[in-house]
């Protein structure tokens, strides 16, 4: 069967065209994938085949008919942590992607989440990698969902992550600094830090970035590090640490050779090249994350532990010597 996405136009949405509105609503393609759907007649509009330029009304109702295709295989393996009727808490795991996007569209996060709760208005408050596990936070309603987003907003969310980085990580390492497009690599979306001081931008664009680093275990070759956000960038803590010249294992893009991101997306890695990322997936893992409840106002600390695989990791290297237990 055809897979079939649906949306009623909201009042704020009235008045877009429809390219404009699918473009917005589901980033899963881009402008001009969408208007080759346009052109194959796989968008309707009040049950009709839309136009790109057609202007939408409150309560018109476009359906998407995705040509037949399967998506790639994830893990659908999510714990809960927590669930009331404002929100749910679960553990992600490390190959399962948040919201609908490129090739993914019933394998996410989102999809599974509505399904399984009932609950279509679902929100996700934050968001991790495809690659990346822990707790992800959802809201089951809009004003829940307004509490939430403006404790991330005014930070007053602790985030807590562990990785494991290649390399002998320093006992305490506070980067503060700026994150911009790194121009010296061949990869469009990735970043680079650079240390600075806030009144000191480097480049136009450029985003303040604080992160806390704290090594817990090493053996010299490999070290599981504790994380604390102090702000929440695009790809902050992985950008740091490869600048810092610490990348994180299994990472294709800030790992030891982001060249292995091209073979990876062109299906051409060999065993050799997954011997140097030591994992399938980047060892980023969001270990905890503590709010206030959004109707209560109680603190709430949702904990998921270290995923299998980055213990295996840690356990099977010899000589290791630890600070606090991960």
């Amino acid at each position: 069967m055809r897979r079939r996405v649906t949306a009623i136009v909201q009042a704020a949405e009235s008045g877009m065209c429809v390219l404009d509105f699918v473009v917005k609503r589901y980033p899963f393609k881009d402008e001009a994938q969408w208007q080759a759907a346009l052109s194959d007649k796989q968008v309707l509009l009040n049950r009709t085949p839309a136009s790109a330029s057609a202007t939408l009304k409150t309560n018109d109702a476009i359906l998407y008919h995705a040509p037949e295709a399967p998506e790639p295989k994830v893990d659908r393996n999510i714990a809960v942590l927590y669930e009331d009727e404002h929100l749910i808490a679960v553990n992600k795991t490390g190959n399962l992607p948040c919201h609908p996007s490129g090739c993914y569209l019933e394998n996410t996060l989102l999809t599974i989440l509505k399904k399984n709760t009932g609950v279509q208005e679902l929100r996700l408050i934050n968001r991790l990698d495809r690659e990346t596990s822990g707790v992800v936070l959802a809201a089951k309603n809009a004003a829940a969902a307004k509490h939430l987003l403006r404790q991330f907003l005014l930070r007053k969310v602790e985030k807590l992550y562990s990785v494991i980085v290649e390399g002998e990580f320093p006992e305490h390492i506070i980067a503060r600094g700026w994150l911009s497009r790194d121009t010296d690599s061949v990869l469009r979306k990735k970043r680079a830090f650079v240390a600075g001081t806030r009144d000191a931008q480097p480049v136009a664009g450029a985003e303040w970035a604080e992160t806390r680093f704290e090594r817990v275990k090493s053996n010299h070759e490999l070290s599981l590090v504790r994380v604390v956000l102090i702000t929440g960038r695009l790809h902050q803590i992985r950008a740091t640490l490869f600048s810092l010249g610490f990348p994180v294992v299994g990472d294709k893009i800030y790992g030891v050779d982001e060249n292995l991101f091209l073979k990876f997306i062109s299906d051409q890695l060999t065993e050799s090249d997954w011997k140097k990322l030591r994992l399938p997936r980047q060892a980023l893992h969001a270990l905890e994350l503590g709010i206030t409840h959004p109707v209560t106002a109680a603190p709430m600390l949702f904990k998921a532990p270290l995923p299998l695989e980055m213990r295996e990791l840690l356990n099977n290297r010899p000589e290791s010597k630890e600070r606090a237990e991960a």
